[in-house]
């Protein structure tokens, strides 16, 4: 299922920016899946426990980690990721259509900020559209997937940071 499902147009990515929280939805499918898995076999438990790990050193509380530890995550690793990410996002879905809108009005801040620089960056026709949270931030172009501040190119090995994100990170902590 390719990522750029999750976004139909700009009107559509400023409802899921505002109404959602991937990193909390991702955290909490984890917490879930490893509670289902307790029967499995144990390629999977070792599956879902690298998934974890890929995830918390990825994007725990937003933190960009330096190059040598990324070097350390396999072609696996990056694999799991998007997997769990579209999995959890999926499951989100469902929950984020019902859910009342009791964002604070800082992080609403926060969020129009940085899908104002989005759409600045997009000018360039280089993004095609963002997925964000107060934790997390994915940017997904028309040729290669971003993931926090890394690329991940087409054989899913991470590559350098992005310019963009780094506006974008300026734009979060002005708030």
């Amino acid at each position: 299922m390719p990522l750029r499902i999750f976004f139909k147009d700009y009107d559509d990515m400023e409802r899921r920016i505002v109404n959602g929280n991937l990193y909390q939805c991702v955290k909490s499918y984890l917490i879930n899946i490893m509670e289902e898995e307790r029967t499995a076999v144990y390629e999977e438990k070792l599956n879902i426990r690298r998934a974890i790990n890929c995830f918390e050193f990825q994007f725990d509380d937003g933190t960009v980690l330096n190059d040598e530890r990324l070097e350390e995550s396999s072609e696996d690793d990056a694999c799991i990721l998007r997997h769990i990410i579209m999995q959890a996002y999926e499951e989100a879905k469902q929950k984020m259509r019902y859910a009342k809108d009791n964002t604070p009005q800082t992080i609403k801040q926060m969020q129009t900020e940085l899908l104002q620089e989005i759409q600045e960056a997009d000018k360039s026709n280089d993004i095609r559209v963002a997925l964000c949270s107060d934790s997390i931030f994915m940017l997904i172009t028309n040729k290669r997937h971003y993931v926090g501040a890394y690329r991940i190119d087409e054989n899913m090995k991470y590559k350098q940071r992005i310019k963009v994100y780094d506006d974008m990170l300026s734009a979060i902590r002005r708030v």
